[in-house]
């Protein structure tokens, strides 16, 4: 077995306390559950033991439909990261790094320029470590970058972002169209 670390987002229609409650009773005992101020926008973040990646991201999503009054948003396969983890990630000094993200040092590289961060202009920008991982890949080949997980979590968020359309959906004629477009 291997262990998988992953984020998933939700939100919850329960106070924090039993929606913690209510995940550790679903077999939740491998995550750590943080909550926004109000306690109704949960990120679960696991180290899961699974043959697979994929397995333990499905047994993850299972484990937390068990929960009523609990809705997934999202599967994040990474963290965030800023300046300072890239360099540790990459084994580089952060002035390294800070030279490739101002330009510096990589301006033409085959995988273009440095991506920009998900907070541009903030005092410490932050970046999707699979983001960094990927242009870093085709860099200079320093990362190995998993594109199988990528796509694997694209479809998966996909799926949960469908059920969340579908859902609101009030016609049964309106939902059993979609059903059908989706080949189930």
């Amino acid at each position: 077995m291997t262990t998988h670390t992953f984020d998933i987002h939700a939100t919850s229609t329960l106070d924090f306390e039993a929606a913690t409650d209510a995940l550790f009773d679903a077999g939740l005992d491998d995550a750590v559950i943080g909550s926004s101020h109000d306690g109704h926008d949960l990120v679960i973040t696991f180290d899961r033991d699974a043959a697979t990646f994929a397995a333990a991201v499905v047994s993850a999503i299972r484990h937390i439909n068990a929960v009523a009054g609990i809705t997934i948003v999202s599967v994040d396969p990474d963290d965030l990261v800023y300046a300072t983890e890239i360099a540790e990630r990459l084994g580089r000094t952060r002035q390294s790094v800070d030279m490739i993200i101002r330009g510096e040092r990589g301006a033409h590289s085959p995988a273009g320029p440095f991506p920009a961060p998900l907070n541009p202009g903030r005092r410490n920008p932050v970046w999707r470590w699979s983001t960094i991982a990927a242009w870093f890949a085709a860099h200079d080949g320093s990362v190995t970058f998993d594109d199988e997980r990528v796509a694997f979590l694209e479809a998966v968020n996909a799926l949960l972002s469908f059920e969340q359309h579908r859902a609101a959906v009030a016609d049964q004629g309106n939902r059993e169209a979609l059903l059908a477009l989706a080949g189930r």
